[in-house]
């Protein structure tokens, strides 16, 4: 019996290990990369976050949610530089033709 336990506390704290070793190693990979494209279309999930593409390539964040009620529109642009904390949504201003800061999104993960 008491090996029985021994091996359930054991098998879980793996898992347990191994998830929070993936999501270090995702959070750290993402925020090396840096991100400048213009958002050509938004797909909603049912949870209410934001699915971003870039001429019809998914792009995937892993550290940052954007969700529907933020206003992030079609023609938007998002940046991120290499190493940064923070991803900006930038929108074009109609009046000056130049793309201005809309929604800064702090990081939600381990960086």
């Amino acid at each position: 019996m008491k090996s029985k336990i021994l091996f359930v506390v054991i098998f879980f704290t793996i898992i347990f290990l191994g998830v929070i070793t993936n999501f270090y190693f995702k959070s750290k990979q993402e925020m090396s990369k840096s991100y400048n494209f213009i958002i050509t279309k938004i797909d909603i999930t049912p949870t209410k976050s934001l699915v971003l593409y870039d001429n019809n390539k998914k792009i995937r964040l892993w550290n940052y949610d954007i969700r529907d009620y933020q206003d992030v529109k079609v023609g938007d642009v998002v940046c991120k530089h290499e190493n940064s904390n923070f991803l900006f949504i930038l929108r074009r201003n109609n009046l000056t033709g130049k793309y201005e800061e809309h929604l800064k999104i702090s990081p939600s993960g381990i960086f």
